[in-house]
């Protein structure tokens, strides 16, 4: 039984993230009904009120469901992507409490593949900005965006805040994101992104590039990494 006494973090939380590691580590399964109240209550030697607050949080971040006369139920943690519209991380995911980590922000000549894919000249000039995403305080995403400084002025100072938003300094511009082209696709993660988001070697992620454009040019190239325990594509099919 883990001991809760060493730190001053409140117990519910603690309670929380001890049980949220085990259904992340697929201790508890999708589908697994977990131990009732009392039975946490005894395990951890803490009162019901804590474990109602732990089990109050992890359902209100989706991770399980009470369900009358069977009890709480490990549900699928992924959080789903809609294929709709162009969106920024925040709007993405607006039952989560969100904040980003600026990693990286210089300006470079743009790459080959950037240059063909935003339709730019040999030796344009593009901010390359790379940042960690955090949904309810956890690591689970690295972007890497590529946008010609000709289109708009950006300072580091502008993505240093946790709240920061490129689409926002977009709009404040004036620049409306008309079409976006996306591709997704499955990958392991590399050495690299392993140690930006705390990962273990061969954890799966989700790669997704964006080709942003207004009505007349290429704006933004997004590299996209999002964990796969967390992330899932979803798209409406009409017939």
């Amino acid at each position: 039984m883990r001991d809760f006494s060493d730190t001053q973090e409140p117990l519910y939380k603690q309670v929380y993230k001890e049980i949220l590691q085990q259904i992340t580590n697929k201790e508890y399964k999708e589908g697994d009904i977990l131990p009732s109240e009392k039975e946490f209550q005894d395990l951890y030697s803490v009162s019901r009120v804590t474990i109602r607050r732990a089990m109050e949080i992890l359902q209100n971040n989706g991770y399980v469901k009470k369900s009358s006369g069977i009890g709480t139920v490990v549900i699928n943690n992924k959080h789903a992507l809609q294929l709709k519209k162009i969106s920024s991380f925040s709007e993405d995911n607006l039952n989560r409490s969100t904040l980003s980590k600026l990693v990286s922000f210089e300006i470079i000549d743009a790459p080959t593949n950037v240059q063909s894919k935003l339709f730019l000249n040999k030796g344009t000039s593009v901010y390359k900005i790379e940042r960690l995403r955090y949904t309810n305080g956890e690591k689970v995403g690295f972007q890497r965006s590529y946008i010609p400084t000709s289109e708009v002025k950006i300072d580091q100072e502008d993505l240093s805040a946790s709240d920061a938003s490129l689409y926002k300094i977009f709009k404040e511009n004036d620049i409306k994101l008309t079409t976006a082209n996306e591709t997704i696709e499955a990958m392991l993660v590399t050495p690299f992104l392993e140690a930006h988001l705390s990962l273990e070697p061969a954890s799966p992620l989700l790669y997704i590039e964006r080709i942003a454009f207004d009505e007349k040019k290429g704006i933004e190239l997004a590299e996209i990494y999002y964990r796969a325990d967390r992330y899932k594509y979803q798209i409406q099919l009409e017939g």
